[in-house]
C-alpha cells in the first residue's frame, strides 16, 4: 500500500521553484551615473559625485 501512495505523490516541478536570474535586460532612465540628475543636465554624467548644485 505505501508504494501505492508513493507512486501518486504529485512530482515537484523543481523549475518553477528557482529564481529567474535570466534578467539581462537594461533599464535607460537618461541618469547614467545615478545621482538624480538626467545625463543632458548632469556636469560629469559618469560620476555621481559630481552634479548641478554640489558646492
Amino acid at each position: 500500500m505505501w508504494l501505492f501512495l508513493l507512486a501518486c505523490a504529485p512530482e515537484e516541478d523543481s523549475k518553477d521553484s528557482v529564481a529567474d536570474t535570466d534578467d539581462t535586460s537594461v533599464v535607460d532612465d537618461g541618469d547614467r551615473d545615478g545621482d538624480g540628475v538626467p545625463d543632458e543636465a548632469d556636469c560629469a554624467p559618469d560620476d555621481n559625485n559630481v552634479y548641478p548644485g554640489h558646492a
